[in-house]
C-alpha cells in the first residue's frame, strides 16, 4: 500500500491516510527549496517517523516524491 494510504475497512479499498497526508505534504513544500537529503534530515528534526517507526532518510523520500506524481511539481 503506497504511503499515504490505507486499506479501508470493508479490507477492499483504500483511504487516506491523514498523518501520512501531512507527512506528504510537508515533503512537498520542503521539496521545491531542499536536496532530498536535506528533506529527510528537515522531517527528522520536526520529528517525524517513516511508517515502520524509523528515521527518515534519502531513499524514502526519493520514493514519496516519485509516487506522488503531479503533487511535486512546479
Amino acid at each position: 500500500i503506497a504511503y499515504g494510504f490505507r486499506l479501508a475497512a470493508d479490507d477492499e479499498h483504500l483511504e487516506p491516510h491523514e498523518s501520512e497526508q501531512a507527512v506528504i505534504a510537508r515533503i512537498a513544500k520542503l521539496r521545491h527549496s531542499l536536496s532530498l537529503r536535506k528533506v529527510a534530515d528537515q522531517l527528522n528534526a520536526e520529528g517525524f517517523f517513516t511508517r515502520r517507526g524509523t528515521p527518515w532518510r534519502l531513499e524514502s523520500v526519493a520514493r514519496i516524491v516519485k509516487q506522488g506524481g503531479p503533487t511535486f511539481q512546479d
